[in-house]
């Protein structure tokens, strides 16, 4: 019983603003991948409306994810900025292997 005393029907405003968030990032995914399909790339609107998701909810993470360890001690020191930084090297990763698997052999591009 004391679990369903803590059931809040309606969520919080930070709730709100952080699925406004990720909702806005799946949508400006959907666009970028909506102008792929229509010129016949790869990776259409499925694709980018998850990537943009994930980075957003992975940038989001490290923006408030860590709002309790940093008020514990004010000896803890961290960089959320770091976590952030990352995603972009992870796309930039992601982007080189889709160039690379799709060169023929002989090194021109596959279209």
């Amino acid at each position: 019983l004391e679990q369903l005393s803590s059931y809040r029907p309606l969520p919080t405003k930070a709730e709100l603003v952080l699925s406004f968030r990720l909702a806005y990032a799946a949508l400006g995914g959907s666009l970028v991948g909506l102008e792929r399909s229509t010129s016949d790339r790869p990776a259409g609107v499925r694709t980018m409306a998850l990537v943009s998701l994930g980075a957003a909810a992975f940038t989001l993470c490290s923006m408030f994810g860590f709002l309790a360890v940093a008020n514990m001690s004010p000896a803890v020191k961290f960089d959320p900025s770091r976590m952030a930084a990352n995603v972009a090297s992870g796309v930039g990763f992601i982007g080189a292997g889709v160039i690379t698997n799709n060169r023929k052999a002989n090194g021109v591009y596959d279209r």
